[in-house]
C-alpha cells in the first residue's frame, strides 16, 4: 500500500511539472551588414508585427557587435521566423540571405 502511494505521489508531480515548461527562448543573431542605427530601426521596424502580437517579449540590437538578441514564445515562433524577419528587412543574418524589397522579386527568391 506505501508502495502504491508512493508511486501516485511520484507520478502525480510529474504530471504537474510537465505544464510548467518554459515557452520563451533567447535567440541571437549575427547581421554582418548593421553599421547603424538606421539599420537597428530597419530591422526592428520588421519584427514590429511580432512585437504587437508578444509572440516576440524583448528586442535589442548591439550594432558595433552586429548583433540582435531577443526571447521569443517558441510555441508560436521559431528561429526561422526570426531569420526570415531579417531577411525581409534587406539584411543577411546567421546564412539566411537579404530578400529583395520587390515582392515579385521576393517571391522568385523564397521557395515555395
Amino acid at each position: 500500500m506505501r508502495f502504491h502511494v508512493l508511486l501516485s505521489s511520484f507520478a502525480l508531480c510529474a504530471l504537474c511539472t510537465a505544464c510548467f515548461r518554459n515557452e520563451t527562448t533567447h535567440f541571437e543573431m549575427t547581421v554582418p551588414d548593421m553599421t547603424g542605427e538606421a539599420d537597428a530601426a530597419r530591422i526592428r521596424a520588421s519584427f514590429s508585427d511580432m512585437l504587437e502580437k508578444r509572440t516576440v517579449t524583448s528586442f535589442e540590437a548591439d550594432v558595433p557587435a552586429h548583433r540582435i538578441a531577443c526571447d521569443f514564445n517558441n510555441r508560436e515562433l521559431g528561429e526561422c521566423n526570426l531569420l526570415y524577419a531579417v531577411a525581409r528587412a534587406g539584411y543577411d543574418a546567421n546564412g539566411w540571405k537579404a530578400l529583395p524589397a520587390d515582392v515579385a522579386e521576393r517571391r522568385k527568391a523564397v521557395p515555395e
